[in-house]
């Protein structure tokens, strides 16, 4: 069974970018929602190149809704499940 730190799984956001090539899954440690959203965002652009506002970014979701919506016997180990 792994562990996540307290910090984690207060803290952790993770986000889905659209690419051309598949799906990315990007993962951040941010205060708030909408904090993590503001990240991606301008993390994601840079990274790519592409304007924010043209970026295909979706389901934002914290440790706790990757928790709740994960079936794994290991709940740490759901926030790397996807649907």
């Amino acid at each position: 069974m792994s562990e996540l730190s307290p910090q984690c799984r207060k803290l952790l956001y993770r986000m889905m970018w659209q690419t051309p090539d598949g799906i990315v899954d990007a993962f951040a440690l941010c205060a708030s929602r909408e904090e993590a959203r503001r990240f991606f965002s301008a993390a994601i652009s840079l990274i790519s190149g592409i304007h924010q506002d043209e970026l295909e970014l979706f389901n934002l979701e914290s440790f706790e809704d990757l928790v709740n919506a994960g079936v794994s016997e290991d709940e740490d180990m759901r926030i790397f499940e996807t649907q």
